[in-house]
C-alpha cells in the first residue's frame, strides 16, 4: 500500500536490501566500535545486532503467522559465532522468508491494513537503508539512498500516522502540514486530538499551516528523527511539533 503510488517491485526492494547490507558489513568489518552519531549510545556493532535481530524477528513472524514470543528468534551470536557470520545467517533467513513469495502472499504484520509479504519486502528495504546511512556516518560520509527508495520511504512512514492516537494531543485542532520531496507530496491533517488524516498525490496542494520540504533522502532521515540541516520547515511550529511527536511514537 502507498499513499502516492511510490511502491517498488519485490526485486527492487531485495536488491536495495542486499546492497545496503553489504555496505553495513564493510563498515562493521572496518570499525565495529565506532560510535553512530545518529543513534546515541550505539556503536556499529550495536547497529549490526539490531539489524540482525530485526531480520530474525520478521522471518520468525512470517514463519509462525503471528507475533513471535520471546525466545522464538535470535537476538545475537551463539557460542563462538562471530557477529558478521551471525548477521549473514539472519539475513539469509529473512531473504528466504520475506522475498521468496509474491508481494500479495498473505503474511502476519503489525500493520492491520496490509497483511502481506509486500509489507515486509518494503519494510526491510527501508529499515536497512536508514541504518546503512547511520553506519556510514559512523566512519565518515554516507552515500545517497537511491531516490525512488527514499521517496517510497517517506511515503511509508507518513502512512503510519493514520494510526488512531490513544494519547490525546489537545492542541491538535485540524492543523495541516504539507510535505514534499522529489516531485511527490503528502498532506497531514491533525484532525482531532486522537486522529490524523494523511493523503498523497492529488489534492495535496491545499493550503497548509506548515510545510516541510527537502531532498528525498534528507526528508526521510528527518522523518526518522535524524538531524539534518537541509530540510526546510516553514509555518506553524506547533503543528510541526505535534506531527513530530506522533512520528516519534510511530517509529519509536
Amino acid at each position: 500500500m502507498t499513499l502516492d503510488d511510490t511502491g517498488l517491485s519485490r526485486s527492487e526492494y531485495e536488491h536495495d536490501v542486499r546492497s545496503d547490507l553489504a555496505t553495513v558489513r564493510i563498515v562493521a568489518g572496518r570499525d565495529p566500535d565506532a560510535s553512530v552519531p545518529t543513534c546515541p549510545d550505539w556503536s556499529v556493532a550495536h547497529l549490526v545486532l539490531h539489524l540482525g535481530a530485526v531480520y530474525a524477528h520478521k522471518a520468525a513472524g512470517v514463519r509462525l503467522g503471528r507475533e513471535p514470543a520471546e525466545g522464538e528468534w535470535s537476538i545475537g551470536p551463539q557460542g563462538q559465532q562471530e557477529l558478521l557470520a551471525w548477521l549473514d545467517e539472519q539475513a539469509e533467513t529473512m531473504y528466504e522468508s520475506v522475498y521468496s513469495g509474491s508481494p500479495e502472499t498473505a503474511a502476519h504484520t503489525w500493520w492491520a491494513p496490509d497483511q502481506t509479504l509486500g509489507f515486509w519486502q518494503r519494510r526491510m528495504a527501508h529499515e536497512t537503508a536508514v541504518h546503512r546511512v547511520d553506519a556510514q556516518l559512523a566512519v565518515g560520509a554516507a552515500a545517497p539512498i537511491r531516490e525512488p527508495l527514499a521517496i517510497d520511504g517517506c511515503d511509508e512512514v507518513l502512512e503510519w500516522l493514520g494510526f488512531s492516537w490513544r494519547r490525546p494531543q489537545d492542541e491538535a485542532t485540524g492543523q495541516v502540514i504539507r510535505l514534499a520531496a522529489g516531485g511527490h507530496a503528502w498532506l497531514v491533517r491533525l484532525a482531532t486530538p486522537t486522529t490524523v488524516e494523511v493523503r498523497g498525490g492529488s489534492g495535496v496542494d491545499a493550503a497548509a499551516d506548515a510545510t516541510v520540504t527537502g531532498d528525498p533522502q534528507e526528508l526521510l532521515m528527518w522523518l526518522w528523527g535524524r538531524p539534518t540541516t537541509s530540510v526546510v520547515v516553514q509555518g506553524d511550529p506547533v503543528a510541526v511539533g505535534l506531527m513530530r511527536a506522533r512520528l516519534s511514537a510511530a517509529t519509536g
